[in-house]
C-alpha cells in the first residue's frame, strides 16, 4: 500500500500492481513535468516517489511530496 512520507498530497494518485516478471507503477500527477518527479527503489524493496515542482511558488498550488511502499520481493 503507498502511503504519504511526510505532508499529505491526496492530488497525488500511485498505483503498484506486481506481475510475474515486474512491478508496474502508475502515477498521477497532474501539474508536474515527469523531470519533476522521480521513482526510486533498492534491494530490500523499498520503493520511494518523490515529486518536487521546478516553481515552488506556481499558480496550481502544487507542492512537493514523498510516497513511499514496501514491495513484496523474493528471497
Amino acid at each position: 500500500m503507498v502511503i504519504d512520507v511526510g505532508e499529505p498530497a491526496d492530488w497525488v494518485k500511485i498505483n503498484v500492481r506486481q506481475t510475474k516478471e515486474c512491478f508496474e507503477i502508475y502515477a498521477l500527477v497532474p501539474g508536474l513535468l515527469r523531470e519533476e518527479v522521480h521513482v526510486q527503489s533498492d534491494p530490500a524493496g523499498r520503493l520511494v516517489i518523490t515529486g518536487d515542482p521546478d516553481q515552488p511558488d506556481n499558480p496550481w498550488g502544487i507542492t512537493a511530496f514523498k510516497k513511499g511502499d514496501q514491495l513484496a520481493v523474493k528471497d
